[in-house]
């Protein structure tokens, strides 16, 4: 209808003819029009019309005012019909639920970048300029209500008005910048439409009015509020707890507490007045007026846990209210240190016994321990302070006899101080809600005093025990149990009493201030337990996801709710968007991995892109996600990955910011990190193209001012390839001028073990596979049906392969060819993929500009001749072939039929990827940008690290490093000049010892030790006597020389080999200096002892002697304490490094070593110190014996110059050695040690590289 044609017609008329009155329905609605003695209809004519009664149930009044208020003044049906129908405007809330969807939806997102990402800066302009702007009063309403939410949550603790009496009225008042806040999210809310709101949407608006009020000390408009919600019918419970905020007087605050509990019709607490409980928590009583209920039903067990800092009043209030409990009994296990319980004299009697459990540790800890002691049907956890309502665990038992299949049943909780003010009355970082996603609307999200409560639970007993086990132990512990429930038995096995009596918990210490969304390590908590639980559901393992935490963490936790807190150092941390799929994050998992594999700690930040609208709920990628899980384990209880967030503060040599679209913006959810350096890896140009259309991505100067301001540091900005970086220069030219690119690109890296197939190729009968692996979008196929079917023929003796979806080039040609097989992206594993094929062919839109390209270099590691356009040479020089889509067919067919130039073009291939893309390559860079990996020089441009540092020795004629006897040099190792080329080989020629020694050692002369100045001049084996110990010795003196090498000997296998044994004696020709090699004379003690670490007895110390002898001998040579260098692997490397202390001067290499012997993985331990020491236990044996371990000397050490060469595929002694000690050393700020890290299989009995040793005499002799 018209304007013009419904200004024509009376009211009575519009009505009638609109069909919205509906009489029947009017009648029933408002029961009062009954006794009209007219029709219904001119009731609502002459009287609804004027008070707002709705016609029927398609039209809102309500809504129809709310929504749009410049139809104030006028009968809302009436102004519709006239004005708001020709207009199209929605009359109900159903007839919007469209608009009032995109609404909440992009409120929703607005809460995610201020409250989950931090951006509080822009999003605030953002959303300001929305609710002055849009047009859409839905989404002003919505965004209205995010503002007042951000402004009540940065308002804080300071909304309340202090209790303790001393305040003078000034200090009563609040700080200008919380009565600015609450002002403004009162402007906010008060310019909202209220009609459109959901129940708990209107509640959560009533209780910011309500807060913001009182923040701006207007505490009686907050009382009639509260009193106007009541009127019209809304909940007010919420409200008269926060008023608790706004009073001083403890009369009043109970009055408040107690009208609250009579609105959720429960029975109010009462205080009766008790000596020595100064606190109200500690005078607050349950009372009923009715008869308790008598007890009946299953056992309950009420596990009450505590810990060292629980005040033993708070355990007393806990028992009070539990024996208070109606209707059910069982017992109390009351779990917690000693000196905490209180004595049985002073426990409350009633239907519960009490068992007292002691323990150690946290609370959660505790309610583990007493959870598993319990014996009920049922089990509540409670934690020690916690006051819960006389009908509460009945309630909770009523619920789950209801539903056989629930596990769980949790009810809500409130938060007071000692004083009944409210406490936190945003719930997002605690709580027990799901992890937000995009299904949920609502505006108001974690506005409210009710919070759902996982620790105070109650579960079936034995079936919990049976599927759960344990709960975790950090913040978030208790909702990550009840997340494990639901997964294990699916949304029905935990039930939430939304309106079931509250526990009290009681904050004695600062105000806690959640934010109304999950953030932080709180958020990446929770996304790694339903990443765990999910992978474990996946497996379909038996009980997969019961926890026992003795046999350590599932899962790891974020580094400040693991006990490692928020401080540290890290090697490298990379921050970037770990959500994002494609090329940033396979590159942030490679380079985590390659870290963690070279024993580096990595530490990782969460950073947002700000216009990630698509799924900005999304977790951690599963890509990343694993990687933090691998870091856990192979770091052991301190994990070489960890996760860092808001509030954390923590140093590194290396920042990198990789996917310059994070820096957009400055967010406030990052740590606190003071890196050595600081590199912006830029795998995308700052446009999406440069074509007319094209988006642009980021600005470079702007990228660059927000690293700066929230880091600290100059950021040098590194492009991953040519492409990348010719795009800048050529377009961004200005913008480089104002910031700092370096030379050097950093490209992706790839582990080409990983991807590597079995060798395919040209074969008789077969037809040639052409593949292609890439989103997709237009810009990634050839911009004509002549290109693409040039390069991807749809005839012909080819199949074509595509991953990742053809339909811009189906869109182009009409339909997919039908010897085109294409799978969707993600839709195979792309490893796989590669494997099935025999070419790589990418050709794409001439417009678009490739970051990199990391698809080619994946299909190069996997061994196929790779096909590109002439724009990727600078990139991959002569290793893939260069052509024009019209030449690719004909370079199928000529490489199709020579097999031998087919796998030419492969291995060249593939070795190009080793030596420019490997993991090797990636730790190189790092010790160039600054990271403590070893001392690794500057490689010449198309040259390796190790061949590069072996020209400069020889040039500069440094110390030459031998070989052990064992493999002749593989093809392509390293020589060391000045030994005879000889290189490093396997070391278990070495260990082959006296067997293969003896007959090579009987020209050796055997002698008694005459003393250090009648050695002789060629090498001879000598026997020592001191205080009854036997010290044999091999000395292989060298004229001229001024080092003298003092060889340590690791297992001497004695079920093959008789003492003494000389590890490494063959080397002694080629070493740059004497050589001295002692035997352990512990290993005397037994025929069966071949491991003791010249660690002796309790009684006696070979070390003394072992050093005397060392000294005394070099002093006879003529070579000075400085030239002393102790030498040794495993065991032997142990001994190596625990006598430099009495050698002053002395360096050490030490190859594998054990640095606390109780931590070494084999039974070598447990026989040397039942022999050696009198017990197998050993606690015990470092306990009488501290020399054990060089932990206890580490001080003693940090001033020592030390090459500590590590193969990472030993990861036990990674993990449990090499990273203890090198920590240490940083803790105590050594500039001497180096750490060497080389990768040999074997593990840890593969000998150290030639590379290594390189690394090793180059960090203590100088190149």
């Amino acid at each position: 209808m018209s304007e013009r044609s419904a200004r024509k017609k009376t009211d009575a008329e519009l009505i009638a003819d609109s069909g919205l009155f509906d009489a029947q329905w009017y009648v029933q609605a408002y029961p009062d029009v009954a006794a009209w003695p007219g029709l219904p209809e001119r009731h609502f004519l002459l009287h609804g019309l004027a008070i707002g009664r709705d016609p029927g149930p398609e039209f809102s009044s309500a809504f129809y005012a709310s929504a749009y208020p410049d139809a104030a003044g006028i009968p809302p049906l009436l102004h519709y019909l006239r004005v708001g129908m020709a207009q199209k405007r929605y009359r109900t809330v159903f007839h919007a639920r469209r608009p009032l969807g995109l609404a909440r939806r992009a409120a929703r997102r607005m809460s995610y970048k201020i409250f989950v990402a931090g951006f509080e800066t822009e999003a605030l302009r953002e959303a300001e300029a929305m609710v002055r702007d849009h047009h859409s009063i839905f989404m002003r309403s919505a965004m209205a209500m995010t503002l007042a939410s951000w402004a009540i949550w940065r308002a804080g603790p300071e909304i309340a008005v202090p209790v303790s009496g001393e305040e003078t009225p000034e200090q009563d008042e609040p700080s200008l910048q919380t009565r600015d806040l609450a002002r403004r999210a009162l402007g906010w809310l008060g310019g909202m439409s209220t009609g459109w709101l959901a129940p708990e949407e209107m509640a959560a608006r009533d209780l910011l009015t309500v807060l913001a009020l009182i923040g701006d000390r207007r505490i009686r408009q907050a009382r009639l509020h509260v009193e106007a919600a009541a009127a019209a019918g809304r909940p007010t419970a919420e409200l008269d707890l926060a008023l608790t905020l706004s009073q001083r007087s403890g009369g009043v605050r109970r009055s408040l507490l107690a009208r609250a509990f009579g609105g959720l019709g429960l029975a109010p607490p009462e205080f009766p007045a008790r000596s020595g409980a100064p606190d109200l928590a500690d005078r607050l009583r349950f009372v009923t007026a009715a008869a308790p209920r008598a007890p009946a039903g299953p056992a309950i067990s009420v596990v009450v846990a505590a810990e060292e800092a629980t005040d033993p009043a708070a355990i007393l209030r806990t028992l009070r209210a539990v024996q208070a409990s109606e209707g059910v009994m069982g017992e109390i296990v009351l779990a917690g240190p000693e000196a905490t319980l209180p004595k049985p004299s002073k426990v409350p009697k009633g239907p519960f016994a009490i068992r007292r459990i002691e323990t150690d540790g946290s609370a959660a800890a505790a309610a583990n321990r007493g959870r598993r002691a319990a014996t009920g049907a049922f089990a509540a956890i409670l934690a020690a302070g916690d006051v819960v309502h006389p009908a509460r665990l009945r309630r909770q038992a009523d619920a789950l006899l209801l539903s056989p299949e629930a596990l769980a049943v949790t009810a809500p909780a409130i938060w007071l101080a000692p004083d009944l003010q409210a406490r936190r009355w945003f719930t997002g970082a605690g709580g027990g809600q799901d992890v937000p996603g995009p299904d949920t609307e609502r505006a108001g999200e974690g506005v409210s005093l009710f919070h759902q409560d996982p620790e105070s639970v109650l579960v079936r007993r034995a079936e919990a025990e049976a599927v759960l086990g344990d709960r975790d132990l950090p913040e978030g512990g208790a909702a990550e149990y009840l997340a494990r429930a639901r997964a294990a038995g699916g949304p029905g096995a935990v039930l939430h009493l939304a309106d079931g009596p509250p526990v009290l918990r009681f904050e004695t210490g600062p105000a806690g201030h959640a934010a109304p969304l999950p953030r932080g390590a709180a958020l990446d908590y929770r996304e790694a337990g339903a990443h765990h639980h999910a992978q474990v559901l996946k497996d379909m393992a038996a009980a997969p996801l019961r926890y026992d935490l003795g046999a350590g963490r599932p899962f790891p936790a974020p580094a400040r709710l693991s006990g490692r807190a928020g401080t540290g150092f890290y090697d490298v941390i990379i921050a970037s968007d770990f959500r994002l799929i494609g090329g940033s994050t396979q590159s942030n998992a490679s380079e985590i991995r390659a870290q963690r594999q070279a024993g580096l700690r990595t530490g990782l930040v969460q950073m947002y892109r700000y216009d990630f609208h698509r799924d900005p709920w999304r977790p951690m990628l599963p890509e990343i996600r694993n990687e933090v899980h691998a870091g856990q384990v192979a770091g052991g209880q301190e994990s070489l990955v960890d996760v860092l967030a808001e509030g954390d503060e923590v140093s590194c040599d290396l920042l990198i910011l990789r996917y310059p679209p994070v820096l957009r913006y400055s967010q406030t959810i990052v740590p606190r990190i003071a890196a050595g350096s600081m590199k912006v890896i830029v795998n995308q140009p700052p446009r999406s193209d440069y074509s007319d259309d094209s988006v642009v991505r980021y600005d470079l100067i702007e990228a660059d001012r927000t690293a700066r301001e929230m880091f600290g540091t100059a950021p040098v900005w590194h492009p991953i390839g040519p492409l990348v970086r010719q795009a800048m220069i050529t377009h961004h030219g200005t913008d480089l001028q104002q910031i700092e690119l370096s030379s050097e690109d950093w490209v992706n890296i790839i582990d080409l073990a990983d991807w590597a197939r079995r060798p395919r190729g040209p074969a008789p009968g077969r037809t040639p596979r052409i593949g292609r692996h890439s989103r997709g979008h237009a810009h990634k196929w050839p911009a004509t049906a002549e290109d693409i079917l040039a390069a991807y023929p749809a005839s012909g003796p080819f199949e074509v392969h595509v991953l990742g979806g053809a339909e811009p080039a189906a869109k182009i040609l009409g339909a997919v060819p039908e010897n085109w097989t294409v799978h969707d992206f993600g839709a195979r594993s792309p490893r796989r993929f590669l494997a099935e094929l025999d070419f790589w062919v990418y050709f794409a839109h001439p417009d678009w500009i490739e970051s990199f390209g990391r698809t080619i270099i994946e299909a190069m590691a996997v061994g196929m001749p790779v096909l590109l356009p002439e724009v990727y040479r600078p990139l991959f020089g002569e290793h893939a072939i260069y052509c024009t889509p019209a030449e690719v067919q004909g370079i199928v067919r000529d490489l199709w039929a020579d097999a031998g130039a087919y796998h030419a073009r492969v291995g060249a291939a593939q070795d190009f990827v080793r030596r420019r893309f490997s993991y090797e390559t990636h730790i190189t860079r790092l010790a160039a940008a600054g990271v403590s990996v070893g001392t690794v020089p500057p490689a010449p441009s198309g040259t390796r690290p190790d061949q590069a540092r072996a020209e400069q020795r020889q040039a500069s004629g440094a110390p030459a490093v031998p070989a052990k006897e064992g493999r002749r040099p593989a093809a392509g190792s390293t020589t060391v000049p000045g030994t005879a080329q000889l290189v490093l080989g396997d070391i278990s020629a070495v260990r082959r010892g006296l067997k293969d020694s003896a007959e090579t050692l009987d020209h050796l002369p055997r002698r008694d030790y005459p003393g250090p100045d009648a050695l002789g001049d060629e090498p001879a084996i000598y026997a020592a006597t001191h205080e009854g110990w036997r010290y044999d010795l091999l000395f292989s003196p060298k004229a001229g020389a001024d080092r003298l090498f003092v060889f340590f000997s690791g297992n001497a296998m004695r079920k093959k080999y008789n003492p003494p044994v000389f590890q490494r004696w063959k080397w002694a020709p080629a070493m740059p200096g004497h050589c001295l090699y002692i035997s352990d004379p512990t290993i005397l003690l037994d025929d069966a002892l071949g491991l003791a670490w010249y660690c002796g007895t309790p009684d006696h110390d070979p070390q003394d002697r072992i050093a005397a002898l060392i000294r005394e001998i070099a002093m006879a040579q003529g070579v000075a304490p400085e030239g002393i260098t102790t030498y040794g692997s495993s065991g032997g490397g142990f001994a190596a490094l625990r006598i430099l202390p009495a050698l002053p001067g002395a360096s050490a290499i030490a190859i594998n070593p054990q640095i606390d012997v109780t931590r070494y993985q084999t039974k070598n331990v447990e026989q040397y110190t039942g022999i050696a020491i009198g017990t197998r236990d050993r606690a015990e044996a470092l306990a009488r014996m501290p020399r054990l371990s060089l932990l206890n000397r580490t001080e003693a050490l940090a001033g020592r110059r030390i090459a500590y060469l590590q193969n990472t595929l030993d990861l036990h002694h990674m993990s449990a050695h090499y990273r203890l000690f090198r920590e240490e050393m940083q803790r105590l700020g050594s500039r001497t040690f180096h750490p060497v890290l080389f990768t040999a299989e074997g593990g840890h009995g593969a000998a150290e590289t030639p590379e290594a040793m390189v690394k090793a005499f180059d960090a203590l002799f100088g190149s």
